[in-house]
């Protein structure tokens, strides 16, 4: 050890020398060559001896029930036809045939025959008998594209004039009976690629007379029309929308005795020539998801009887569809003419004479509103109001001029 005092004086230096012995670790060389240590290590192998005891498993058998298969037949049984007869407790028989071919996707043929009458009586009035006979026969074939019908109908009504107190009358005289014959047929196509035009084309006879008078010089004193129509129409979608046109062409022969010619002093002969053509164009949009729908078209016809005039009507009409068809508001402005005829008159009213004289019914205009939808599966509902402006509307009186108070005339 030693002891070091020293004193600074300016810039003085001292040096100290001293002599020890210090041990230095011998150096040795590593034999290893260099290598890369992998960072993933292997997961160590566990094992588990087997243990010293054992088990014995008890084995349950479930039973397993029968299985049984519910059978439904999808498509009931079908039948040509079927026949029924009937009596009522007032002496009203009834009878029906129907016929037809059996379950099939192309074609569709048949026949169907109907008749009830009454010979009932009522206390104190002139006898009141009626009979309605319908004979119907019909076929058809539809295909992917297109498909066609073609119906023949016969039609009997027989009543008599009761409305008057007299129990013994003369039933003849006041019987009264209307037939109908009817031939029709259509044709229409199906495309459905969006730019296909889609057409249907047909045709309608009817003949229609009253009963014929029993004293042979004057059979040509009774109702008799002779009614033939050609209609048709065609429509193309182009998007939204659909383009179309329908058309009509009809026209009515009525003729009543003999034309400027008196039975009697007030009972003239009538002959009533009536045409009628109809061309209706429009347009139908659907928007919203086609909860909207709108129709916009008008309808030109022209009328031939007395005079040719040509008259111009709206068709427009729009509903809107809430709550998927449970509420549908709509609304509508339209018109048109109605072709006025013995039959549509004696199918409202058939007591009515058969000396008419017949004017075509003409709305100038109508506006509609109203609410439709449904409550439930079985319970549906219409509330709507409607505005129209109409000219020679046919309206019944009592007649007295060719018969007793037991007929109809009409005025318009």
């Amino acid at each position: 050890s030693f002891l070091l005092l020293a004193g600074f004086n300016g810039q003085a230096q001292i040096d100290l020398t001293n002599e020890a012995n210090r041990t230095i670790e011998p150096a040795y060389r590593q034999a290893e060559s260099p290598k890369i240590l992998d960072t993933v290590f292997p997961n160590p192998t566990a094992t588990f001896p087997l243990l010293a005891m054992s088990y014995a498993p008890e084995i349950e058998v479930k039973p397993i029930p029968a299985a049984t298969v519910k059978t439904v037949e999808k498509l009931p049984q079908l039948y040509n036809g079927y026949a029924r007869v009937g009596i009522g407790s007032i002496f009203m028989p009834l009878a029906e045939v129907y016929y037809n071919n059996t379950r099939t996707r192309k074609f569709n043929y048949g026949f169907h025959g109907q008749h009830i009458s009454s010979f009932s009586k009522i206390k104190d009035y002139a006898p009141a008998n009626f009979d309605r006979s319908n004979f119907r026969a019909f076929g058809g074939m539809n295909e992917k594209r297109y498909d066609w019908m073609a119906e023949m109908n016969y039609n009997n009504r027989g009543l008599h004039f009761y409305g008057f107190r007299n129990e013994n009358a003369n039933a003849d005289s006041i019987a009264q009976s209307f037939n109908t014959f009817n031939l029709k047929g259509q044709f229409s196509s199906h495309k459905h690629d969006s730019l296909g035009i889609n057409w249907r084309a047909g045709f309608e006879y009817r003949h229609f007379n009253d009963k014929k008078p029993t004293i042979d010089s004057l059979q040509d004193w009774r109702g008799r029309e002779n009614y033939f129509s050609l209609f048709g129409g065609v429509s193309f979608k182009w998007g939204n929308e659909i383009f179309g046109a329908n058309a009509d062409l009809k026209y009515n022969g009525y003729k009543y005795g003999i034309e400027d010619s008196l039975l009697t002093l007030v009972d003239s002969g009538i002959v009533h020539n009536n045409t009628i053509f109809s061309l209706r164009p429009y347009i139908t949009t659907y928007s919203k998801n086609k909860r909207l729908k709108a129709n916009i078209g008008v309808d030109i016809t022209v009328s031939a009887a007395e005079k040719t005039r040509l008259y111009l009507y709206p068709n427009a009409e729009v509903k809107y569809s809430l709550f998927d068809d449970i509420l549908i508001p709509y609304a509508a402005l339209r018109g048109g003419m109605t072709q006025q005829s013995f039959k549509a008159i004696t199918d409202i009213n058939e007591f009515a004479l058969s000396n008419q004289q017949l004017r075509n019914e003409h709305k100038a205009i109508e506006a509609a509103i109203g609410l439709k939808g449904t409550l439930s599966k079985r319970v549906g509902f219409n509330i709507g109001a409607s505005f129209g402006n109409v000219k020679d509307k046919a309206l019944f009186i009592t007649d007295t001029v060719h018969s007793g108070g037991n007929r109809f005339a009409v005025i318009y």
